[in-house]
């Protein structure tokens, strides 16, 4: 959302909250794909977005509000025209987003020791109550963290995205230097319909490496246990299997229809049971969407491209360009699209939607990828 402002709002002895705050004027909303913003809500890229006041709508607007706060209307609209303090809001901007802020509100909670962790959404006043107390008391304020708030927390010092390892969920190129990340939900209908693009592209591009990782959203009640599932399958070496199934499935996601699709799979139905009621998964699915959230995710589905030789200077302008020529094209639905430092890759690029075969295409290609030539 832009403009962005920044601003102290609590400081509580060695407790500071500093927040990131969105300002969007909007004159009517409308449902529809492109609604879906950076909030962790659904992205489609299809769809009517939700129509913004015009410049001329929001200066007005913003001249009532000073109007009422009893401001020198003349010097606060000359303020305001000028410019004068665009620097800073971008300044204040920048620096959210290499703390992993994306969509708004976004908080940094910084304790007696430093920065603690980041706040995406607007959580409960019990929740802002409970960690600052826990940190003034010395304690680890991460704990205190529940469960169906964790994917809207990150702890500070873990800021950083998870290298690719054996416990990921990979198809293609075990070798490949160019990986496609996803985050998604399993409840999300527009993470839905990208699985027929990506298989495409997997297809055409068998060079990269496709991993997925989990992001559900709170909004969606199903979503985490679903995700459970595919993980408790995957300890079965069925996760893809389970994957597909679930997305296919997506109106009957409850507990006894997860444990349906596993006998179906032909897993062992004890062992299955045993792991999805004990949530034995869930501590993964977690922090799957922590490192999400650390990278700038805040919307389903999402996708962090880069690639293992994009650390030289060439290649690091190349991603900037195509990242912004993606958030160009679509600048109306208000599309997330950032770059985000990959430890020893350069920069990738992060962005969310349910986009088309030529925007993955685009992205891949940005990254050195080309898509295997078909035989005659």
């Amino acid at each position: 959302m832009s403009p962005k402002i920044s601003f102290l709002f609590g400081i509580v002895t060695a407790v500071a909250v500093v927040s990131l705050a969105g300002v969007v004027f909007l004159l009517s909303k409308q449902g529809g794909a492109g609604g879906g913003g950076a909030d962790n809500s659904d992205n489609g890229s299809t769809g009517e977005a939700s129509p913004s006041a015009s410049p001329a709508d929001v200066s007005k607007i913003i001249s009532d509000i000073g109007e009422k706060i009893g401001l020198n209307a003349d010097a606060f609209d000359s303020c305001v025209q000028s410019g004068k303090y665009a620097e800073k809001v971008n300044s204040d901007s920048s620096d959210a987003q290499k703390a992993g802020g994306n969509g708004t509100p976004f908080t940094v909670i910084v304790g007696p020791n430093g920065p603690a962790m980041t706040v995406s959404g607007a959580l409960p006043v019990e929740f802002f109550k409970t960690i600052i107390d826990t940190l003034l008391a010395g304690g680890n304020a991460m704990e205190k963290v529940t469960p169906e708030l964790q994917p809207y927390v990150t702890e500070a010092k873990n800021l950083a995205y998870k290298q690719v390892d054996g416990d990921d969920h990979i198809r293609g190129s075990a070798e490949a230097k160019v990986k496609l990340i996803e985050y998604s939900d399993f409840q999300c209908p527009f993470c839905a319909q990208a699985q027929p693009t990506l298989m495409q592209i997997r297809q055409d591009y068998p060079q990269i490496k496709h991993v997925f990782r989990n992001y559900p959203l709170a909004s969606h009640p199903s979503a985490g246990k679903a995700a459970e599932a595919a993980e408790c399958a995957g300890l079965q070496g069925k996760f893809w299997e389970m994957h597909d199934g679930l997305f296919a499935s997506q109106n009957s996601l409850s507990v006894d229809s997860l444990k349906e699709y596993a006998l179906g799979l032909f897993l062992d139905q004890a062992e299955f049971d045993s792991c999805l009621g004990s949530n034995k998964t869930a501590q993964a699915v977690a922090a799957q969407a922590a490192e999400a959230a650390s990278v700038g995710v805040r919307a389903t589905p999402s996708f962090l491209v880069f690639s293992k030789s994009g650390a030289n200077e060439a290649a690091r302008k190349k991603a900037q360009e195509e990242a912004q020529a993606l958030s160009a094209r679509y600048s109306q639905f208000r599309l997330p699209v950032n770059t985000v430092e990959v430890q020893g890759a350069g920069l990738g690029i992060v962005f969310a939607g349910a986009l088309q075969y030529s925007d993955f295409a685009e992205v891949l290609s940005a990254f050195g990828a080309s898509p295997q030539a078909k035989a005659e």
